[in-house]
């Protein structure tokens, strides 16, 4: 992600002072003047305009990440935002940008990528002026802004493990969603969404040709994200890594550098998988194994890498195989992350599907004779813990309506809030705040289908909020380039035009894209088991002194 910082300017204001001319050039920026007087701009090295347009009055830039050795042959060549006349157009973005526009009329607007794999932090100073940038520890750079806790992102983070967009942990800072603009007309600011997909409810195609598609999609996503000596791939043994490490070897006749981490636990190596991939496809695999004393050195420095809590613990076994791979000589790496949000593959989707088919039953069903007795609606029930018990439990979390139901055994709903949090804090929060947050994308989508509801709101809250973070700052704490292939337009595209009975049918978990990519897949890989990235802290807490430390 490139360093970025700016101020976005009110009518009335004036130029930005040497104060703040000099805290940019220390943080290692340079100002750059090509939108005129309405913004104040500076970018780090690592940051590349790579797209300018200047049509009636309208100054455009599009902001990408400038690779450690930007090379024609081998630099992300996705298309970015362009211009028409005088409307921005965002949405046609491809990959991972921040834009940014201004207008001789004076109002301005910045936006980020569909899924947030850039990042825009902002706030309204005193002044008058929008103070924004890429990170939050870089609005430092203006005096006038302020850092002051928010007891209510604390409460969203013991939530959510993280400080889901758009606020922040601190109170008046606010992070901008993924596929969202900020516009200001020099009065006032306001943001929007740009762009949100459109899932289909039928097929439009044979669905031979959709399935024939994917490992084509795929392979040319990995070509625009840029190959080459510099270039491996994150390999875990899954379905998403193993596709793409098998397209970045399909481009090249060398042997594709891949990198694994494995763990000396029992249930959380899955070494064999990823082997079995390398195999398939001829990879030079490189594997690593991780002790818990190198997550005991990792913690402090993964913890001190990021502008907010973040409680992804896997963000450790992250940065430790980035940078294996920078020890290799690798600046890039491809990354499978999305593929579970885009083709269905999360459990939680197959859970949700069993209760929605308790409403297939016959309404007078439901509510003559199951609801009556069985639904306790926050009553306790007569049921005791037999058998009984399950269905009432069952018809419970069934009547429980979406998105709330996803969240029905997070623990800030099984323990009574009074007897963990101060009274001071329960006054000054708002316990449903994380469900309204979840509702409004929930709601963004109405009328779509609920399966394609709960991958968008994951597409927010897992991918944007969580994993592309984590994935995002662990990589870029190595040195290294991330890219996420199948995040690509063309194959987003294609996974939101199969309807959601064909990628997921009856109970069978990712069923369509395992279908599409069956002649391109070991059989190892096609039939595991569905295994999150976890990190066996608990255990080694156990028997380290240093980890115990720590807890």
């Amino acid at each position: 992600m490139p360093r970025i910082f700016g101020i976005l300017r009110n009518k009335d204001g004036e130029s930005p002072t040497a104060q703040v001319e000099a805290a940019v050039a220390q943080a290692g920026l340079s100002r750059i003047d090509i939108l005129g007087p309405s913004i104040f701009l500076a970018l780090g090295s690592d940051c590349a305009v790579t797209e300018m347009a200047n049509n009636d009055g309208v100054k455009s830039i599009t902001l990408k990440h400038r690779a450690e050795n930007a090379d024609a042959g081998t630099q992300n060549s996705a298309a970015t935002a362009r211009m028409r006349a005088d409307v921005f157009e965002p949405e046609s973005g491809n990959g991972p940008f921040t834009a940014i526009t201004s207008r001789d009329k004076g109002d301005c607007s910045v936006a980020i990528d569909r899924f947030g794999q850039h990042r825009l932090a902002y706030t309204r100073i005193a002044s008058g002026d929008v103070v924004f940038a890429s990170d939050i520890s870089l609005l430092k750079c203006h005096p006038q802004v302020s850092f002051r806790l928010d007891n209510q992102a604390i409460y969203n983070y013991l939530f959510f493990h993280v400080v889901p967009s758009p606020g922040s942990i601190y109170h008046g800072i606010d992070k901008l969603p993924p596929a969202h603009m900020l516009r200001f007309d020099g009065n006032h600011y306001r943001t929007s969404r740009y762009w949100k997909p459109n899932f289909a409810s039928s097929l439009e195609a044979p669905l031979s040709a959709r399935k024939a598609a994917v490992v084509p999609a795929v392979i040319s996503a990995v070509k625009e994200c840029g190959i080459g000596p510099d270039t491996g791939g994150f390999l875990s043994g899954g379905l998403d890594s193993s596709t793409v490490c098998g397209a970045i070897q399909s481009l090249q006749t060398e042997p594709a550098k891949v990198f694994s981490v494995g763990f000396a636990a029992e249930g959380y190596d899955e070494i064999g998988f990823a082997e079995a991939a390398a195999r398939h496809f001829g990879l030079d695999h490189k594997v690593h194994y991780i002790t818990p004393q190198e997550v005991a050195s990792a913690v402090t420095r993964v913890a001190a890498a990021y502008d907010e809590p973040f409680g992804n613990s896997s963000a450790v076994p992250t940065l430790v195989c980035a940078e294996f791979a920078r020890s290799s000589g690798v600046t890039r790496l491809h990354a499978g992350d999305g593929g579970d949000e885009i083709f269905s593959g999360n459990t939680r989707y197959l859970k949700q599907k069993i209760f929605e088919s308790y409403f297939a039953l016959p309404k007078f069903l439901r509510s003559g004779l199951i609801e009556p007795f069985f639904a306790t609606r926050g009553r306790s029930s007569r049921l005791g813990r037999g058998p009984l018990r399950k269905i009432t439990r069952y018809v419970d979390q069934a009547l429980m309506p979406l998105p709330d139901r996803l969240e029905s055994h997070n623990l800030m709903q099984m323990v009574a809030l009074s007897d963990v949090l101060e009274p001071e804090f329960m006054d000054s929060i708002d316990v449903a705040g994380p469900f309204d947050s979840m509702r409004r994308e929930w709601d963004a989508l109405e009328g779509a289908h609920y399966q394609d509801r709960m991958l968008f709101l994951d597409w927010k809250l897992t991918l944007a909020d969580n994993d592309l973070r984590k994935v995002g700052r662990m990589t870029e704490l190595a040195g290294v380039e991330v890219c996420y292939p199948l995040l690509d337009n063309s194959v987003v595209d294609l996974a939101t035009s199969i309807p959601a009975s064909v990628r997921m049918p009856g109970g069978k978990l990712r069923h369509f894209y395992r279908e599409a990519v069956r002649q391109f897949l070991p059989e190892e890989t096609l039939s595991k088991s569905k295994h999150g990235f976890g990190l066996p802290f608990g255990e080694w807490a156990r028997i380290d002194p240093e980890l115990r430390e720590i807890t």
